[in-house]
């Protein structure tokens, strides 16, 4: 029997080039543009992409979802030592502060040391900064305009000692503005199950399957809320999900998360991949993103892996029931693009 996702890679891959008139204005034009010939391969089989052209030594930005083992790739990278990784440039915790060296460490981030690192003598950051970005404008097409976030962005790349790598968890609808703005930076895609993913957003609360997303502000530690709040303007399947299980709208936002970057990205790697032989995943990564590999110590990642060969989805629900709620955004998709 084929693996589930199989089918959630095959499902839409005849409609990537029909978007429908139900996403509003000029966000609708830009999200059709960004798709439109797009195929959506198997998220669990790695595939190199074309050669890159961009200049040796860009800015590398990661563009991954939260919980999708975003900070287990910057503790590799930053372990590697050839590149200045900065972790979450836009979180509302403002790591440039000298405030936050103390901030404890997330028991579940392995071989994180401190947030703050690479941050040091960046204070004057803060008046670039904005916590807007956490939550608004989370789609931004190629002509969108943010000076501040643009000056944000060149300041710490021009401020790296080494190959500057911005770990980012907020910049899935912003690709296509990041590409333009950004056009030497290569994109590094790393995403994780769907399944896994919306467990472990979850720090293991037991969350009952009737509760809806209008109940879910005391689980919501990962921002789905506002994140459903903001991009409802833009994807209008959202509108319709205040009283379905959150899931739903988990998993839209990581389908098309995952379109997104597949058609901007230079490179995609699935954690659960990365997880289990990082060396062998980052040196076929690297390759195609040309990144130069001489003089690496890869001996410096040995004991971080962090695979696990059971799932745990299981235990928050029957396949059954994960399949229905999938299927239901997969028909969902299909109008979206049909109407």
């Amino acid at each position: 029997m084929r693996p589930w996702y199989h089918a959630i890679a095959d499902k839409l891959s005849d409609a990537a080039s029909a978007m429908s008139a139900s996403l509003p204005g000029r966000p609708r034009k830009a999200w059709q543009a960004a798709i439109n010939g797009a195929r959506w391969p198997d998220p669990y089989h790695l595939k190199g992409t074309p050669e890159s052209t961009r200049a040796a030594g860009a800015a590398v930005f990661i563009t991954a979802r939260f919980r999708s083992g975003s900070t287990y790739l910057w503790t590799l990278l930053h372990r590697l030592g050839p590149f200045t990784v900065y972790y979450e440039p836009l979180h509302e915790r403002r790591w440039f502060e000298d405030g936050v060296r103390d901030v404890p460490i997330d028991a579940s981030h392995i071989g994180m040391t401190s947030y703050h690192t690479n941050y040091e003598g960046l204070e004057s950051l803060a008046h670039l900064y904005d916590e807007r970005w956490t939550s608004r404008r989370l789609f931004m097409e190629a002509d969108a305009t943010d000076r501040k976030l643009q000056a944000y962005i060149q300041t710490l790349i021009d401020r790296a000692d080494r190959q500057p790598v911005l770990q980012f968890n907020r910049v899935d609808f912003r690709l296509p503005w990041l590409r333009r703005n950004f056009s030497q930076a290569r994109i590094f895609h790393l995403y994780r199950s769907p399944r896994e993913q919306w467990v472990s957003s979850l720090r293991g609360e037991d969350l009952p399957l009737h509760v809806t997303l209008a109940d879910f502000k005391p689980f919501d530690y990962f921002y789905l809320l506002p994140w459903w709040r903001d991009l409802r303007r833009v994807f209008d399947a959202l509108r319709g999900y205040k009283h379905a299980h959150p899931y739903r709208a988990f998993y839209l936002l990581w389908r098309l998360s995952y379109l997104m970057a597949r058609q901007y990205a230079d490179v995609s790697v699935a954690y659960e991949q990365l997880a289990q032989a990082p060396v062998a995943i980052l040196r076929q990564a690297f390759a195609t993103l040309d990144i130069d590999c001489e003089g690496i110590a890869w001996d410096v990642l040995d004991g971080l892996t962090e695979y696990r060969s059971e799932p745990r989805w299981p235990a928050f629900a029957e396949p059954a029931w994960f399949e229905e709620v999938e299927q239901q955004v997969e028909e969902e998709l299909y109008r979206m693009l049909h109407a």
